[in-house]
């Protein structure tokens, strides 16, 4: 195996949005075979330890480890870190290579919101460009980006080490490097051993780390959530995003009520362990109370969990869109927390009638014509999706 290290110093933007002025990492590259790996990962990681990362991208590694999901391995760590465990996401399928030749599959798309809210998918930030078992550029980066920027700023969440590439017969794919405990990670929803209490605390951690990554100018969060120490943290932000200067209120709202309805499905996962059906609509209510600071029935989080669809529709006018965004109470609070001061009273005139009107017209809209068949048809398939 041939081994180089050499420094690289962040640059200031990865400095601004990315750590301290210490973040600096530094530079590995190896080669076994057919396969070169380069990684850029934290001066204090020990070299048994960039050793190890390296056996397992190349196939050679053979002491204890764990599997997670169905592209993250994790080996345990010498140097003196948080937690006694380095997590490598995109380390290949289900323990083994990376399948270069197919993508990474998901049921559900990433989306990205033009300045009056209208949806199209985001197919960078998305799973089209990760190879299957592994993580494409724009998630590996950006996650390491937003988990540094994050951890410095006090959120809690599993630090970042690094990341970096895996290339073989100029194929290329990238990973994460994490700091992790050593053990299995699973879903909340399929964790065999979590006690009650971490499953009912589970929505309020999610819905305080929502208001919270609002607050830092973060979102697309989606729902992650993993037990550490007895305590639960927020995971998996590889499809996060910051405001950035071409956000309005509007699509600042609507990134916030795609996680908002990512969530509320996940307390409805079908894949759930026996015993956490009980908590499906506790969670669900529990989650929009602590988001809200009110207590709503399923009637009204169904209705918010159907209108979520339409909320994005390009077909939509901004009044329009404004108006059934106002005419649910969760989504109306969450626009409220985006609508600046200045411009609340314009949106607040005629509201309730307003409201109704574009409910109603929306409804008839979808409801006529042979485009209706395949809306029926695509509300069944979605049914079985995460994301509706």
């Amino acid at each position: 195996m041939q081994l180089s290290l050499r420094s690289m110093s962040a640059s200031p933007e990865d400095r601004s949005r990315g750590g301290s002025e210490a973040d600096d990492l530094r530079t590995v590259e190896a080669t076994r075979g057919d396969v070169a790996v380069t990684l850029f990962v934290r001066r204090a990681l020990s070299e048994r330890d960039v050793a190890r990362i390296v056996d397992q991208l190349t196939g050679r590694y053979e002491g204890p480890r764990h599997l997670s999901q169905e592209r993250t391995v994790l080996l345990p760590a010498e140097t003196d870190l948080p937690y006694d465990g380095i997590k490598l996401k995109g380390a290949g399928l289900r323990g083994g290579r990376i399948r270069f030749d197919e993508a990474h599959q998901v049921p559900y798309a990433l989306p990205r919101y033009d300045a009056e809210g209208s949806y199209a998918e985001d197919l960078a930030r998305g799973f089209h460009r990760a190879c299957s078992g592994g993580m494409s550029y724009q998630q590996a980066t950006n996650e390491y980006r937003i988990v540094s920027w994050l951890v410095s700023r006090g959120f809690d969440t599993l630090p970042a080490l690094g990341w970096g590439s895996v290339d073989s017969a100029g194929r290329k794919s990238w990973l994460l490097v994490l700091n992790a405990p050593f053990r299995e990670f699973w879903d909340w929803c399929h964790q065999p051993s979590w006690d009650a209490d971490l499953v009912r605390e589970m929505p309020v951690v999610q819905a305080r780390g929502q208001v919270e990554l609002r607050r830092l100018g973060v979102t697309l969060a989606l729902n992650g959530v993993t037990s550490v120490g007895g305590r639960l943290v927020r995971k998996d932000l590889h499809g996060a995003r910051f405001h950035d200067r071409n956000d309005t209120f509007v699509s600042r709202a609507m990134y916030e009520l795609f996680d908002v309805n990512f969530c509320l499905w996940n307390y409805r996962d079908p894949r759930a362990q026996p015993g956490l059906e009980e908590w499906t609509e506790r969670s669900s209510r529990t989650y929009v109370e602590e988001l809200t600071g009110t207590s709503h029935t399923m009637d009204v989080i169904e209705d918010f969990r159907s209108f979520n669809w339409i909320y994005r529709d390009a077909g939509l006018s901004l009044t329009e869109r404004l108006a059934l965004i106002e005419s649910n109470p969760i989504s109306r609070h969450v626009l409220d927390q985006h609508l600046p001061e200045s411009e609340r009273r314009p949106y607040r005139s005629e509201r309730a009638a307003a409201s109704a009107r574009a409910k109603r017209d929306a409804r008839e809209r979808r409801s006529r014509g042979p485009v209706a068949v395949a809306r029926r048809l695509a509300r069944s398939v979605r049914a079985r999706l995460p994301i509706r």
